[in-house]
């Protein structure tokens, strides 16, 4: 599961570069490895894809990978208006 502290991490990463002047897309992928830093500082497992999430009408699915294979994923269930969150999966 993604952590509150962990999504934290990746905003303020990713604010941080923007104001350096960094473009989105370094800018996001600096968030994530530090994002995946703090997963592991947490004892969790999984790191994530700089790719995620992958989108599926209006849910969004980020893939956590172990040891090069997908241990497990998260979709978020979006509203129709893509404004905010109905439900959470988790797998497994």
């Amino acid at each position: 599961m993604m952590l509150r502290h962990q999504n934290l991490v990746h905003v303020l990463r990713e604010a941080r570069q923007g104001v350096l002047g960094n473009a989105f897309p370094p800018s996001h992928v600096r968030a994530i490895v530090d994002e995946n830093v703090f997963r592991q500082e947490q004892g969790q497992i999984g790191t994530l894809d700089q790719f995620q999430p992958a989108q599926v009408g209006t849910d969004l699915r980020w893939d956590f990978q172990h040891n090069g294979a997908v241990a497990f994923f998260e979709t978020w269930h979006l509203s129709g208006d893509m404004l905010g969150i109905t439900s959470i999966d988790y797998s497994p």
